[in-house]
């Protein structure tokens, strides 16, 4: 899978090992990224993204430095196609 690859929720919740009630939770909190619209009634995450969270929590970092990645990674989102190809 691709990092660009965009995931729904359901699958986004299984590979952070979360339900998907308690993802709604952890994106009020902060823990994950917020979801992207891709539709009128569809959103979706990179899987760079979930990735990285990923990465993270096996790193062993707290909720506090898990929660400054997501805001890196809501800055990355800004530049994503602004980049020279």
């Amino acid at each position: 899978m691709t990092r660009n690859t965009m995931n729904r929720r359901k699958k986004a919740a299984e590979q952070w090992g979360l339900s998907v009630s308690q993802s709604y939770v952890h994106e009020h909190e902060g823990l994950i990224p917020p979801f992207i619209a891709i539709g009128a009634r569809a959103k979706a995450i990179p899987q760079g993204e979930i990735d990285a969270i990923n990465e993270a929590r096996i790193a062993g970092k707290t909720d506090d430095e898990i929660r400054l990645l997501v805001k890196q990674l809501l800055t990355n989102r800004k530049t994503i196609g602004t980049q020279a190809v």
